[in-house]
């Protein structure tokens, strides 16, 4: 049994603990890579595509076989770990173990001069950071396995395009850290002989995706299904029908959107559990979705704040608790005519914590980035979206909080870019979801949307009836204008004003011409200032 170390420096061994030296970084960079997938196959032109993307196919063939020479002779004894036959190459996985995840940086120090590598490896060190430690999850968060797609062609070339969407499926999903996803080694090691309820009882989880890849032509569908362990059925199924003009490009988008779609099931599950089950069995997590679902259909719900004080309350630890709190804060500041200067210091404190203890989680930095840009913190708010975005910007809470905070921020593309990615995943007319849709595309000057967006919303809160009066005057609808304007200061409080807390709150904004914009709204809405 060889021992293999991918956690700080590479490392081989046997199983005596005498170490195994390869000269090549081809060849450690070749076992890392079937290693992360024990007993998965892989197409001689996905490795060649992998390492030496560079070059011609012959060129790349024939370095991949020298490579792959050298290796075996290397090995020595051991060279039957490798699996290779005329076409494919896999790790035996009773022949090689993989030490357990340190602190270590994945392959440290480990440099192949191939951009095809390059990109996975910093995807990969990306999953491994942000996955939760099996030590540190929650008994309480729900589980997934993602089994192999299968291949559903005769043609063994295409089972490189099965292999990528199964990969970077669970790349994306465990970039989530609402559930555990179980790693290649755990799911890839199945038979054809076991069902999907013999897998999931196995590894006690609670669900699992698997789902085939049907060629036809230039033309691919790729079918997921979701199995619940509890219901014993699929309670998801969707189909991608693609054209394959660009290989990589449908297998990025499509793996996108099934994690998507699939996060999202797995949390709205979560949540009804959450809701169905007694106080006194609630865990921090339950109380943080709830709190979640609460905000979504009022900012300043006093339940969302009574439920995330829960959450801190029973796990001291819980970052998304903090940031939510955080978010509930600034959300004041508009919503019940609180000062800035009142919730500037509670924010930044409970952003601070919630930084402390997940630096990394994007829904921390997403709920954190639209907390800083609603008290006028512009440079944290662009750091934290950016960073969430780049850590999961599949996460459908990541995409909307992210669209208007780039809204506010000025940035006016791209916050019609995700909120249009999140509308396409979460066609439900949620109030947060009108207040967003009110804000984009009023800076996008798409007015008469505005108008539609925020006119579902009954019994409309003062201070979106003064952003919505704004968007109506724009529309030459003055009455109405006038209408909402009148909701708003029959609201406001005896000593505040409109230039003390709407409009202080629109001129935070570094996009000066969206700033003038509002400002014309608001006039030919009929307010004063």
């Amino acid at each position: 049994m060889l021992r293999l170390n991918l956690f700080g420096s590479f490392s081989l061994a046997e199983s005596d603990g005498a170490e195994i030296q390869l000269k090549s970084r081809k060849a450690k960079a070749l076992l890392a890579y079937l290693a992360m997938s024990p007993g998965l196959s892989r197409s001689r032109e996905h490795l060649m595509a992998l390492l030496w993307s560079d070059r011609a196919e012959a060129q790349a063939r024939g370095s991949l076989r020298q490579v792959l020479a050298g290796l075996r002779k290397e090995l020595g004894a051991a060279a039957d770990v490798l699996r290779i036959d005329n076409e494919r190459i896999a790790l035996d996985p009773e022949r090689i173990t993989v030490a357990e995840r340190t602190d270590q940086e994945f392959l440290s120090g480990l440099t192949v001069t191939d951009p095809a590598f390059e990109e996975w490896l910093r995807d990969e060190r990306l999953r491994l950071e942000t996955a939760v430690p099996a030590s540190s999850r929650s008994a309480e968060k729900p589980d997934i396995a993602v089994l192999p797609f299968e291949n559903m062609s005769s043609l063994p070339e295409h089972d490189m395009f099965s292999d990528g969407i199964t990969e970077d499926i669970i790349t994306e999903l465990t970039r989530f850290s609402s559930f555990t996803v179980y790693s290649p080694w755990s799911s890839f090691h199945y038979d054809e002989d076991k069902t999907t309820e013999e897998i999931a009882l196995d590894l006690e989880i609670d669900y699992v995706l698997e789902g085939s890849v049907r060629h036809s032509g230039d033309r691919v569908r790729i079918t997921a299904m979701l199995f619940d362990v509890e219901t014993v059925n699929h309670v998801w199924i969707q189909r991608y029908d693609r054209d394959l003009s660009d290989v990589f490009a449908v297998q990025d988008e499509v793996a996108q959107e099934i994690t998507t779609e699939v996060s999202r099931k797995i949390e709205t599950d979560a949540y009804e559990d959450a809701l169905a089950r007694p106080d006194a069995r609630r865990s921090a997590y339950d109380y943080v979705l709830l709190g979640e679902r609460a905000q979504h259909q009022d900012w300043t719900s006093s339940e969302a704040e009574a439920f995330y004080k829960k959450a801190i309350a029973l796990d001291s630890e819980c970052a998304r608790a903090y940031a939510n709190l955080a978010n509930w804060h600034a959300s004041t500041v508009l919503a019940d005519h609180v000062p800035i200067s009142d919730v500037r210091g509670q924010v930044r404190e409970l952003g601070e914590t919630a930084l402390s203890l997940a630096p990394h989680r994007a829904t921390v930095l997403a709920a954190l980035s639209d907390a800083y840009v609603s008290i006028g913190e512009n440079v944290l708010a662009r750091q934290c979206v950016e960073k969430a975005l780049q850590r999961n910007p599949n996460h459908h809470s990541v995409m909307i909080l992210a669209a208007s905070t780039l809204a506010w921020l000025g940035d006016i593309d791209e916050a019609q870019k995700w909120l249009a990615r999140y509308l396409k995943h979460d066609p439900l007319w949620i109030s947060a979801a009108m207040e967003v849709c009110l804000v984009v595309y009023y800076a996008a000057e798409r007015y008469e949307e505005a108008v539609e967006a925020i006119a579902r919303w009954t019994d409309l809160p003062p201070d979106l009836a003064a952003f919505s009066a704004a968007a109506h005057a724009q529309c030459g609808r003055l009455d109405k204008a006038g209408d909402l304007r009148q909701i708003y200061e029959d609201a406001l409080p005896v000593e505040s004003s409109f230039e003390t807390h709407i409009l202080e709150s629109v001129r935070m904004c570094p996009n000066e011409d969206l700033v003038l914009r509002w400002e014309d709204g608001f006039k030919r809405a009929g307010f004063t200032f």
